[in-house]
Formats: C-alpha cells, structure tokens, sequence
C-alpha cells in the first residue's frame, strides 16, 4: 500500500498556529479514510525535502525540536487517478503552491515518487485564499 505526503520543495518557514488539512478524492467524492491534517504550535523551518503534512491521520506539533511531520497512514485505493484537496492558513494562493510544496507517493519497498504541484503532472484549481484541488495526471505515480 503506497504513503502520499506533502513534502517541502524548498526550505519552508513554519509559524504557530499552520495548518495544513488533506483528503484524497477518489472520482467525485472526498475519501474519510484519508482525511489528514497537520497542526503546527511552534516557530521551525522544516528544511528541502522533509514532510510537512500527510494523508490519513492527525498530528499536532508542539515540540521545537521537530524535523519533519509524522508519516501519512497508507492508502488502500488505486493511485493511477486521482485529485486531492488541501486547506491551508500557510500558502494562501497557487502561486506559492507550487514553490514550496511537492507531492511524494512511497511504496512498501520506500522507493518513491515526487511530483512537483507546479509542474505538468498537476492541475492546481485555486478554489479560493488557502483552499486548492489538486488533480494528477493519470499514472503520473506509477513506480
């Protein structure tokens, strides 16, 4: 079963009171099982590459000494079509989406997948301050 997490393009300064909220949506319909959301009560900067916000579980920040967020809970659903949404209080519109934030799908075996949200591969809808649906190109994570 794959992981998707939301992970930093480039270094990403994190101030308290972030959020990040993301559910995958599988056909028209967002999936509850994998819902997730990220809190963040700390001043960091979570560096290129690490994980800043997951699919399918809920996590609260308060510790300074944080280098990434927790792993998302596997996804039991076919990854060869789908979009996501996210709603965040960090990135309030599509143009920082893409800057600073990648999309990483990681199998049992950990190799993985990073999709750029600013690059061909995703369609980034700007639903309005804070909220986007994500749309992936089919097979766009296939391992």
């Amino acid at each position: 079963m794959p992981y998707l997490e939301l992970c930093c393009a480039r270094d990403f300064p994190i101030n308290p009171g972030y959020y990040f909220e993301t559910c995958l949506v599988v056909g028209h319909r967002e999936s509850e099982a994998v819902y997730g959301r990220d809190e963040y009560r700390i001043r960091t900067v979570l560096t290129s590459g690490r994980r800043l916000a997951g699919f399918g579980r809920y996590s609260i920040y308060n510790q300074p000494s944080i280098i990434e967020a927790d792993p998302s809970a596997p996804v039991f659903t076919p990854l060869h079509k789908f979009s996501f949404s996210l709603t965040t209080n960090a990135i309030l519109g599509p143009e920082m989406l893409g800057y600073f934030l990648e999309l990483r799908a990681i199998d049992h075996e950990n190799h993985f997948v990073s999709i750029a949200l600013d690059s061909a591969d995703a369609e980034v809808k700007w639903e309005g301050r804070g909220q986007f649906t994500i749309n992936l190109r089919p097979d766009c994570l296939a391992f």
